[in-house]
């Protein structure tokens, strides 16, 4: 009997140990593997870890993947209400001029009208300025006459201001014009001699026992002050021109000021009339005298400035 293995001659009954000896080296080198793949692989926490290790990491990129969706969706809603913030605050800035606008626009309309209305009642009162006056007396609500009276101490302070201003500009720094003296000059000369004027002729009217409201001298020294304006206006025009002239006939329409005033004056006052005459003539001295004080007190650079013309024209020439 031989080993079918390795053709060695058996006993009966023997069993041939070729295959115990190969086998051997075999298990001896599997249970050496084993230890090296003990002693090389991670423990048991490591393993644990090795395993669980891909889920985690597929659960991280999910993560990620979430994270990387909704930071543009975040994103696109931070635009969105950045463009809505926008939109709200562009459209309010545009209602807000829109209003700006249309108030703008209202009070344009206003001071138009109210130009256009003052300019209708001057030329009334340079047509007709006894009967207007009288019509102006009348009206107790309108107060047509004060608004006359500030219409030209408006436009004549406007006008000297331009003036002064212009002045200063070409003696370039030699004399110091004072425009704030010029300003309160103007002011007391204009608005402040026709309102004291006013009060002086309600004071003399009640001293001879005449009858006048307050909105009737209003109205007569308001006539006056329309050609106060209208004179002024005159005269520098023409000054440009023939400087002689335009002083003569600017001293003719002075006196036609005045002539106007006291005829609208015995119009609307009721006295008797021998009074009328009086009363009107100390008011307007009065006026006149304090006046002449004011611009004294007030203007005392401006008439050195006057009184030294000669020696300003060379410096402007």
């Amino acid at each position: 009997m031989y080993c079918t293995k390795c053709g060695r001659k058996l006993e009966d009954g023997e069993v041939c140990t070729c295959t115990q000896k190969t086998q051997a080296p075999h298990m001896q080198a599997d249970t050496a593997q084993v230890k090296k793949m003990q002693i090389e692989q991670p423990g048991e926490k490591q393993f644990e870890e090795y395993i669980v290790k891909p889920e985690q990491t597929k659960t991280e990129q999910s993560k990620q993947e979430q994270t990387s969706q909704s930071e543009p969706t975040q994103a696109h809603a931070q635009a969105a209400d950045d463009e809505k913030t926008q939109k709200k605050k562009v459209f309010k800035d545009i209602h807000l001029n829109e209003k700006d606008a249309e108030w703008a626009k209202e009070k344009g309309t206003q001071a138009a009208g109210t130009i256009k209305e003052i300019g209708k009642k001057m030329l009334c009162t340079l047509k007709k300025p006894v009967s207007y006056a009288a019509e102006m007396a009348e009206n107790e609500a309108g107060n047509d006459g004060f608004k006359l009276i500030v219409t030209k101490a408006v436009v004549l302070t406007v006008i000297i201001l331009l003036v002064a201003v212009s002045i200063g500009k070409k003696l370039q720094g030699w004399i110091e014009i004072p425009y704030g003296n010029v300003l309160l000059m103007m002011v007391a000369v204009t608005l402040g001699a026709d309102w004291l004027e006013t009060a002086l002729l309600r004071v003399f009217n009640g001293v001879f026992k005449g009858n006048a409201s307050k909105n009737a001298m209003y109205a007569v020294v308001g006539t006056r002050a329309v050609y106060d304006l209208a004179t002024i206006l005159v005269t520098v025009i023409l000054f440009k021109f023939v400087d002689v002239i335009a002083l003569g006939i600017g001293a003719a329409l002075v006196l036609l000021g005045i002539y106007v005033e006291f005829a609208a004056y015995i119009h609307v006052v009721e006295m008797n009339e021998d009074k009328k005459v009086i009363a009107f003539f100390i008011a307007k001295i009065c006026t006149l005298i304090i006046a002449l004080l004011v611009v004294v007190a007030l203007g005392k650079d401006i008439l050195y400035i006057i009184s030294n013309w000669n020696n300003i024209g060379y410096y402007m020439n």
